[in-house]
């Protein structure tokens, strides 16, 4: 365990991380900051600000996602759009939305709009709204807050059109 966290480094004190476990047959992952440390154990502290101490035995066998070193996100924003909506309409969205991207650097890096399928009993039709952030995933914040601009932006270009 001590190997693993001191030669590895799957992470350094600061880190926002992800570990994944089965433990008790029930998958799962938490969000925690590396706190400490130490050769025999690591401390997390959670959102709620409660501090977990792990064995790095233990830590050696979760999955371990460090989200200071993970590329930025992609993200992948399904919206419903009426199933009559113009084809030319749904290509407009496509192009607006990469304008959109384009003038908002602060933001995003690329984005797209495609098809992804159709519930005709429900006269709807999702389309994936596919974009690249240029914050870091451990900015969640900056990242929802984005995310939220480009949905009203889509938002308003439909109202619009």
């Amino acid at each position: 365990g001590a190997l693993y966290v001191l030669y590895v480094r799957p992470y350094d004190i600061g880190d926002r991380v992800l570990l994944a476990s089965d433990a008790g047959g029930k998958p799962g992952s938490d969000s925690y900051v590396v706190s400490e440390i130490f050769l025999a154990h690591t401390t997390f502290m959670a959102w709620t600000g409660e501090a977990h101490v792990i064995m790095n035995y233990q830590i050696r066998k979760m999955g371990v996602v460090n989200m200071h070193r993970s590329p930025p996100p992609c993200l992948i924003i399904s919206v419903p759009v009426p199933a009559q909506t113009p084809t030319h309409m749904v290509s407009e969205l496509g192009d607006s939305l990469r304008q959109y991207v384009a003038d908002t650097p602060s933001d995003w890096t690329s984005g797209n709009v495609s098809v992804r399928s159709a519930e005709y009993d429900r006269n709807l039709l999702y389309l994936d709204i596919c974009l690249t952030s240029v914050y870091p995933r451990h900015e969640e914040g900056n990242i929802e807050n984005a995310k939220s601009r480009v949905l009203m932006f889509c938002h308003t270009y439909m109202q619009a059109a």
